[in-house]
């Protein structure tokens, strides 16, 4: 049978074949990578962000009694105070509390 010149000088398909297989694993080989890498990370991210139960507590604590414990200055010579919120809630009502009416 008789092909046309161009078609005897086409595509040289096992090549192309070839080509596009290596190609494919490649791509699946870069995938995989990729994927192994993320949770590599996400599982060193665990780690570190994770805090152990007793030290949790301890600090859970230490920031409760920051927030809810007695005044403190924090800038004595400009008159800064940190206080809980229910405590400056109180001193705001005894201070302006007195003689006002609710509207």
């Amino acid at each position: 049978m008789s092909y046309p010149k161009s078609a005897k000088e086409g595509l040289a398909l096992p090549e192309i074949v070839t080509g596009a297989v290596a190609l494919a694993l490649i791509t699946i080989i870069v995938i995989i990578g990729l994927e192994i890498l993320y949770y590599v990370m996400t599982d060193q991210e665990t780690v570190r962000k994770s805090v152990a139960s007793g030290e949790s507590g301890e600090l859970r604590a230490e920031q409760l009694g920051l927030l809810e414990g007695s005044p403190r200055w924090v800038d004595q010579p400009g008159g800064k105070v940190a206080m809980g919120l229910e405590a400056a809630t109180q001193a705001v009502i005894r201070k302006y509390g007195e003689g006002a009416t609710a509207r």
